[in-house]
């Protein structure tokens, strides 16, 4: 696939660099060989300090850790992140959009003592947080006295020159990973390449041969094949890029990219990757659809939150499901226009509200291996 570049960060140098570590900078992926369905582990992300460049590795790794061994029903193997600071946290000022108004967190000191929390039980989004108020206690101390978890794949994010070498050596020892992060260095690129995401952009075009499968079919992998045959013979480079150019909100396209980043990911956690003969990829993809499909949603709530995106309350809900079926599509587009979108919310739900969406989902990433290897 030829490379085509594009400012999508504008002059956000300290998105493009912490975007720029977590893809092409870290000795491991984040998610180590990846994380099947059946497997106990999940990512464990520990930053040191909370300035802008290290929130912004939070947000890009939270842009791809969602793995179908989470299930809101029994709120396990969530994605952690732990944000250590020697200050007082203002969890406000956090560039997290509105992740902490739906996600489980909590606030604690050094010995372990909650000082506040939110969303511990009930949630359905599959990331939580810890922020950790260190007061008298250096970094070092605590991080080499801290409890790790054998399931945990920690990989920690840490300015140059705030932890002693000897610190270092020993966490390397302890960790998955550790990555110093030069606060200098803040100068990557602002162009992203967008060939993998203009491809995605495609498959929702595709995608609106799906609207005749029917809501009790969204998993049937046959009823596919027409959009499917649509994206793959039908959807010309030069068309690839019209539509490309159509989309004018900057935030649909990052959507795009988010999207695209993930691919890797997604084959991992199915056991095949990029070098796979295609063939088993599409086996693979085929028989682990449900996972993938619901892989995908969980990171389509995480972009959406950080976004700036919130869920209906109860009771925009319960006047949603008292409109006719004419009405409730002009209500929740509406909705949208103020940034409340009808499916963020678990999995379970989205089939009872709007199985439509799943449709999507299924779809991308049932085209994901067509996309990776033009």
């Amino acid at each position: 696939m030829q490379k085509k570049e594009e400012n999508l960060f504008g002059t956000d140098h300290i998105g493009a660099t912490a975007r720029n570590i977590i893809l092409n900078q870290l000795e491991q992926p984040l998610d180590g060989k990846g994380i099947r369905a059946n497997s106990t582990q999940y990512v464990h992300i520990q930053t040191v300090g909370h300035d802008e460049l290290m929130i912004a590795l939070v947000r890009q790794a939270l842009m791809l850790c969602h793995f179908p061994n989470f299930h809101d029903e029994k709120e396990a193997c969530r994605t952690r992140v732990t944000i250590l600071s020697t200050q007082e946290h203002n969890l406000k000022s956090l560039n997290l959009g509105n992740v902490l108004d739906v996600c489980p967190w909590k606030l604690q000191n050094a010995q372990g003592e909650v000082i506040s929390c939110g969303n511990l039980q009930g949630s359905f989004v599959d990331v939580e947080f810890c922020f950790v108020e260190l007061e008298a206690i250096d970094y070092g101390t605590y991080l080499l006295n801290m409890q790790q978890d054998e399931d945990a794949i920690t990989t920690l994010f840490t300015p140059a020159d705030i932890l002693e070498a000897s610190v270092l050596a020993e966490l390397k020892h302890q960790l998955y990973q550790v990555h110093v992060v030069n606060q200098n260095t803040a100068s990557a690129s602002t162009m992203v390449d967008v060939s993998m995401a203009q491809q995605v952009n495609m498959v929702y075009y595709a995608s609106t041969y799906t609207t005749l499968i029917r809501p009790n079919d969204i998993d049937n992998v046959n009823q596919y094949i027409l959009p499917l045959q649509t994206f793959i013979y039908h959807t010309p480079q030069r068309k690839v890029e019209s539509e490309w150019k159509k989309v004018s909100d900057v935030a649909l396209k990052w959507s795009n990219v988010y999207c695209a980043d993930c691919f890797p990911y997604r084959l991992k956690s199915i056991g095949v990757t990029k070098d796979t003969p295609k063939k088993e990829i599409i086996e693979a993809v085929k028989y682990n659809l449900a996972d993938l499909t619901r892989t995908e949603h969980a990171r389509w709530n995480m972009e959406k939150l950080l976004m700036g995106f919130r869920p209906l309350t109860p009771l925009e809900l319960y006047y949603d499901e008292q409109l006719s079926v004419t009405e409730s599509p002009l209500y929740r587009k509406a909705l949208k226009k103020q940034h409340i979108h009808i499916d963020i919310c678990s999995f379970r739900t989205l089939r009872r509200i709007d199985p439509d969406a799943i449709k999507y989902d299924a779809f991308m990433m049932l085209a994901m291996s067509e996309i990776m290897n033009r």
